[in-house]
């Protein structure tokens, strides 16, 4: 089984993300670290994640995912891997993909929510002298941290969204559309405005935001619920079903 990298998003890390086992945890059984180690992927052996800093600019991320692939790669008789990713993840891994960094090494980049028109939670974190606007640059760190990057419709994310893969890469991107139901209750108006602020989708990421151009969209409609709210995305069923399904 070729080896899978699993790439966390913001303010998190892999044990939130995914479930995986942590230094005094067990794996969460509902997470999709789980899900996969159910259907045959083996931890150590084609099966890997990592934690890293989230709020560091963009190109530092990506040399770290640099050294992961690296490290994936030194243990595997293959010489290329899938990489898993969600939310900022994402965003990352397209960074890598097209940078000179990259070095032929992803055969599928499967992509959960990634928010590449940004999301209106991250235009908190906008700061008029950070040069984000600018800062799709191969050399150096970038000096706008992740939060400003995510901002809506900065200019960064713009143009990435825009650059193609490589043609070597299989892209796939998962996204979801929460439905309130149809009740009339406070909680659920309150719901139905947050909708409408940030954007049909899960109620940080827009389904605009995640659809750019890739080789299979999936965009899955479920009634809201915590499991289609962004942040437990990967513990969603039917995102789960579908990642494994994209990645064979």
């Amino acid at each position: 089984m070729r080896p899978l990298l699993m790439v966390h998003g913001i303010s998190s890390n892999a044990r939130k993300t995914y479930g995986v086992p942590g230094c005094l945890l067990g794996p969460d059984p509902r997470g999709l670290y789980s899900y996969l180690i159910k259907r045959g992927y083996r931890a150590g052996v084609d099966l890997f994640w990592y934690s890293y800093p989230t709020l560091n600019p963009i190109p530092v991320s990506a040399r770290r995912l640099r050294n992961e692939i690296e490290r994936v790669l030194n243990k595997s008789t293959y010489r290329d891997l899938d990489v898993l990713t969600f939310s900022l993840g994402g965003i990352i891994g397209k960074y890598y993909a097209i940078s000179p960094l990259y070095q032929n090494e992803i055969h599928k980049l499967v992509m959960i929510a990634p928010p590449f028109s940004g999301s209106h939670w991250a235009d908190w974190f906008r700061i008029t002298f950070s040069r984000s606007d600018n800062d799709l640059l191969f050399e150096g760190d970038g000096k706008a941290l992740s939060p400003q990057v995510l901002s809506y419709g900065n200019q960064f994310l713009k143009q990435l969204a825009l650059t193609p893969f490589p043609e070597k890469i299989e892209t796939a991107i998962i996204a979801l559309k929460a439905i309130p139901k149809q009740k009339v209750s406070l909680a659920y108006e309150t719901l139905r405005w947050l909708i409408n602020w940030t954007g049909e989708g899960d109620l940080v990421v827009p389904l605009e935001s995640a659809r750019i151009n890739v080789n299979h969209f999936y965009e899955i409609s479920e009634e809201l619920s915590l499991k289609a709210i962004h942040r437990y995305l990967p513990y969603n069923r039917r995102v789960q079903e579908l990642v494994f399904q994209v990645l064979q």
